[in-house]
């Protein structure tokens, strides 16, 4: 789906033997996400998809965490409201109990 963009923005990247470091940072890349890929499905299926989905949590957490600590940003008042809705709104959100429905 990227191809094209890719191409038409100039920075596509041959991956060429001896690969060099952006050849290695691309496969890592890929490899990194196949095995994130497949351990999501995995905990699709046993945990369910309501513990599941519970990971965009743990990203977005990490996401504004790592960057104030990698890049010193600081966020607005109206980001760390938004923060502790989203966690409020998480713990609202329970697997069912009791026989499920069929």
């Amino acid at each position: 789906m990227m191809t094209p963009a890719v191409w038409l923005t100039g920075t596509f990247e041959p991956l060429t033997w001896p690969l060099g470091r952006p050849g290695w940072a691309i496969l890592g890349m890929a490899a990194i996400s196949v095995i994130a890929y497949g351990l999501f499905l995995y905990l699709v299926m046993y945990a369910g998809p309501v513990f599941a989905s519970q990971t965009a949590y743990v990203v977005t957490l990490s996401g504004v965490l790592w960057g104030i600590l990698i890049f010193g940003e600081s966020h607005s008042l109206w980001i760390w409201l938004s923060l502790v809705t989203m966690m409020v709104a998480l713990s609202l959100v329970k697997p069912r109990t009791g026989a499920r429905p069929g």
